[in-house]
C-alpha cells in the first residue's frame, strides 16, 4: 500500500505499508538506499506484523529540501513520529539498518516511550571520526558534479560482503539500482546529517526495551568484532552474526533476517 504524508516544512513523504497484526514495526532504510530494500522482508512477514518502510526525505519518493544543512537525524526522527501520529501507532518496533541505526538511535533519545523494541543492523552508536566526516565532504563534492552514479561503483564493493558479489549478481544489481536512482540532494543531505550526528554510546545502558543487534559476517564498515563489542553495552541484547553477508544484511541474508525478525516479534507477544 502507498502512503503519502505531508511533513511540517511541506515536503511530502511517502512509504510503504504492509501486513496486518496488533504489533507495529517501522523499516528504516540506510545510506544511499529507498525503502524497496526491505521488500523481502515485507512479503514475507505481512502475516505477523504491520509494517511500514519509510523513504527517508529526500530519498526514495520522498521530498526533501535542497538545502543540505535543513537534514539531520532529529529531522528523519521527527518525521517517523510524525508518521506514527497520521496512523495512529503510540508505539513501534524499530528495525534500522545502517544509518537507519543512526535514526532509531536518535528516536529513542527524542521518544523513548514510543519504542516497544529495537532491531539494530550493521550499524554503531559512535560518532564520525574525522577521517570519516572528511570522507563525507568528499562524497558530497563528487554527488554534486557527478550524481547518485558517481558515488555508487565505489560504494558496492564496501557494503556487500565476498561471497554476495561472487555469487549473487542479482543483489549486486538490485543495491546498485537502488544507489544510482537516488536525488542527489537526499544523498548531499544524508551524508550531512550523519556527519553532524552526536554519540548514542551514552543510550546503550539505559535501553529498556528488547534489542535485537544483527551484523554480516562479511561486514567490512561495523565488522563484527566492533558490533559485539557495543551491543555487550545493552541490557540482555540478543546478537547475531549472519555468515556470507556483508553491510545489507537484510538483502545478502534476506531468509535468515526474516527468521530472526519474526523469531523476535514471537517473543515480544509471547
Amino acid at each position: 500500500m502507498d502512503l503519502f504524508l505531508h511533513a511540517r516544512d511541506g515536503c511530502r513523504l511517502y512509504a510503504r505499508g504492509e501486513g496486518e497484526g496488533d504489533q507495529r514495526a517501522i523499516f528504516i532504510h540506510g545510506f544511499p538506499f529507498d525503502q524497496s530494500m526491505w521488500l523481502p522482508q515485507l512479503a514475507s512477514l505481512g502475516d505477523t506484523v504491520m509494517m511500514l518502510a519509510p523513504d527517508l526525505r529526500g530519498l526514495g519518493r520522498s521530498e526533501g529540501p535542497e538545502d543540505s544543512s535543513k537534514y539531520s537525524l532529529e529531522a528523519y526522527a521527527r518525521d517517523l513520529a510524525d508518521w506514527m501520529d497520521e496512523r495512529r501507532w503510540e508505539g513501534a518496533v524499530f528495525v534500522g539498518l545502517s544509518m537507519g541505526g543512526y535514526i532509531a538511535f536518535e528516536f529513542l533519545r527524542l521518544f523513548p516511550a514510543r519504542l516497544t523494541g529495537l532491531i539494530l543492523m550493521d550499524t554503531h552508536p559512535y560518532p564520525d571520526s574525522e577521517e570519516t566526516r572528511e570522507g563525507r565532504r568528499h562524497a558530497q563534492l563528487i554527488v554534486k558534479t557527478g550524481g547518485a552514479e558517481s558515488i555508487a561503483d565505489s560504494l558496492i564493493e564496501k557494503v556487500l560482503g565476498s561471497y554476495t558479489l561472487a555469487f549473487r549478481p542479482e543483489v549486486v544489481t538490485q543495491v546498485r539500482a537502488m544507489m544510482i536512482s537516488a536525488p542527489p540532494a537526499g544523498l548531499i543531505g544524508a551524508l550531512e546529517a550523519m556527519a553532524n550526528r552526536q554519540s548514542s554510546k551514552p543510550l546503550l545502558g539505559d535501553i529498556a526495551v528488547p534489542t535485537l543487534v544483527v551484523v554480516g559476517e562479511e561486514d567490512m564498515i561495523t565488522p563484527p568484532d566492533q558490533t559485539m563489542a557495543w551491543a555487550a553495552a545493552i541490557p540482555e541484547a540478543q546478537t547475531v552474526i549472519v555468515p556470507k553477508a556483508g553491510h545489507v544484511v537484510n538483502l545478502e541474508a534476506p531468509e535468515e533476517i526474516s527468521r530472526l525478525i519474526r523469531d523476535f516479534l514471537e517473543r515480544l507477544s509471547a
